[in-house]
């Protein structure tokens, strides 16, 4: 974060990055799916991409590309080892907890509007759901 344009701001959007991966139980999401922008000899994080629910594949591994706290099994995550992240991360567990808390708000407000416009995508033209 020492090169970046802005550090605050990318710091909360990593933590961010990492909650969203458990949340959603993408377990591809390698740092390699990480860009930065350049401006001059400063940085920024790129938007992310590849945020995939891979948990519907059982061929693909059941853990986290990434360890939070030493644990990369998402359904064994406690409220230690996401202590032990923001120890890890030079940031206090309770401003992961409050990053956490918003997005974990911000998917379920999204979920019913995701689900309507799934819904219509899957329709025939006179409303019928095909099958």
């Amino acid at each position: 974060m020492a090169h970046s344009i802005q550090p605050a701001l990318d710091k909360k959007r990593l933590i961010e990055w990492v909650i969203f991966n458990v949340l959603v139980d993408n377990m591809e999401g390698h740092t390699k799916n990480l860009s930065l922008i350049t401006i001059g000899n400063r940085a920024r994080l790129a938007p992310f991409y590849d945020l995939v629910f891979t948990t519907v594949y059982p061929n693909l591994s059941q853990n986290l590309a990434f360890k939070i706290g030493s644990e990369n099994r998402p359904r064994w995550l406690m409220p230690r080892h996401w202590n032990r992240f923001a120890e890890e991360i030079a940031t206090k567990p309770q401003f992961v907890h409050r990053v956490m808390a918003n997005l974990i708000q911000r998917v379920e407000s999204a979920l019913p509007n995701t689900a309507t416009m799934l819904r219509s995508a899957v329709s025939t033209p006179d409303g019928m759901a095909d099958d």
